[in-house]
């Protein structure tokens, strides 16, 4: 919904008075937004060619094996990469999985949970170690890849404002390269200062640099490139979501930790080849409950224009409470606000919070549902329900038993609208009236 404010205008001249009352009087529209709350990671993809690796080290057989129901890999071996100046390491140790004959079997399509982080150095690295090509860095997640895919859908920043919150994984006021752009622009008042006839601004002197002394105006462009690098797109986040152009609001902890996923694109050798992504996703700590009360002051301060709320993929308890809480408050002041939740396996396990949140209220505000087939019948089981599949063998639904399902659902969430998506098959759909 649009807001309206008044902006008063200026005369410019005495022909135009008449003119320029009228667009003093005309309101103008104020954009609702779009906040999507996500929970972004960098994936590091990779392609593991084992015939090629073996030429460079005969004892990658013994590692690295392409077999009929996926890839194994030696449990605890170290993988490692670089593209460009970025160096990552793995290694693979996977949490609730165990690994017969001391290798781990990765499913095609499969996503694995590493016991640690992913590093972004090779320093100290033990052997031996595996080195494997960098594909791509890019930026992925339920957060990430939501609003990539909603600003290729609307691409005009005027025509749909979207805002996006995250746990940041850096602190950029607190990095060097503000220092190193301090320091360049010293040196660049310096060199102005012992000129003969200094020009009148540090504008007119780098702007007229380039012709009058390109060797020196080169080192500094140099200069400002290699500060820059720490800013690229595939580096910060931030920076990323600028160029959709998306405005984003962060919550920065005091020791923030970068949350990356290791994909492989694909495994292939002599006899195989295995092109169904894999992913293994680092375990960074969640964010501890004492951050809800700052969280929640700084999404107060940038609240006021929301419309619609998508949260998406949320792991850390206090940006999820925050984000409703946010929700009800908005709700309150405007009842065209609506809030969708993508209920992932991520942010099931708020459920019972969320529930007891929305009881506490007579007429709490409505929901729409997104959820996939997998976590439907997880949340009626979490709910205490006994579901039955509604699809079986890969057959055509049962409208009745999903019609049961999701009834059931809403007596609880009192959702205005569930969508359950079933992958290549589509997606069905049910409204409250």
């Amino acid at each position: 919904m649009d807001i309206q404010t008044n902006k008063p205008g200026s005369s410019i001249s005495n022909n135009r008075t008449e003119m320029n009352d009228s667009h003093a009087s005309t309101p103008q529209r104020v954009k609702k937004v779009l906040w999507v709350f996500g929970n972004a990671v960098q994936d590091i993809t990779v392609e593991v060619d084992v015939e090629r690796l073996s030429h460079e080290s005969g004892t990658v057989h013994s590692k690295i094996n392409l077999a009929d129901k996926g890839a194994e890999i030696e449990a605890k071996l170290w993988l490692k990469t670089q593209i460009g100046g970025q160096q990552f390491a793995v290694q693979i140790d996977l949490q609730q999985q165990k690994a017969p004959e001391g290798s781990y079997l990765l499913e095609g399509g499969g996503k694995y949970t590493l016991k640690e982080d992913i590093r972004d150095s090779h320093v100290g690295l033990p052997e031996p170690s595996v080195f494997v090509p960098c594909e791509n860095v890019s930026w992925g997640g339920g957060g990430a890849n939501v609003i990539t895919f909603l600003r290729a859908l609307a691409p005009s920043k005027d025509v749909v404002p979207i805002k996006y919150t995250d746990i940041a994984m850096s602190r950029p006021l607190a990095e060097d390269p503000i220092l190193e752009f301090e320091r360049l622009r010293r040196k660049i008042e310096t060199a102005r200062s012992q000129i003969e006839r200094p020009r009148r601004t540090l504008y007119s002197f780098v702007r007229n640099l380039y012709d009058d002394d390109p060797v020196q105006a080169e080192d500094y462009t140099a200069q400002i490139a290699n500060i820059a690098a720490a800013y690229a797109p595939e580096r910060s986040l931030e920076v990323y979501l600028a160029s959709l152009p998306v405005e984003s609001v962060f919550f920065r902890p005091q020791t923030p930790r970068f949350r990356r996923n290791w994909v492989f694109s694909r495994f292939k050798s002599a006899y195989h080849e295995l092109d169904n992504k894999i992913i293994l996703r680092g375990s960074p700590d969640e964010l501890p409950d004492e951050e809800e009360p700052r969280i929640k002051s700084l999404l107060g301060a940038h609240s006021s224009d929301v419309g619609a709320l998508l949260l998406n993929s949320l792991r850390d308890g206090p940006l999820f409470r925050a984000a409703y809480s946010i929700y009800e408050g908005a709700y309150l002041k405007d009842s065209k606000v609506i809030a969708i939740l993508a209920m992932t396996d991520a942010m099931a396990k708020f459920t019972k919070w969320l529930l007891k949140a929305r009881r506490r209220l007579e007429n709490p505000p409505p929901l729409i549902i997104v959820v996939n087939e997998t976590e439907l019948y997880k949340l009626a089981r979490m709910l205490g329900g006994r579901p039955e599949p509604f699809i079986e063998h890969g057959g055509l639904p049962e409208i009745r038993k999903f019609a049961l399902l999701t009834l059931a659902l809403r007596d609880h969430f009192g959702f205005e609208r569930i969508y359950v998506t079933l992958g290549p098959r589509g997606s069905l759909g049910v409204d409250r009236a």
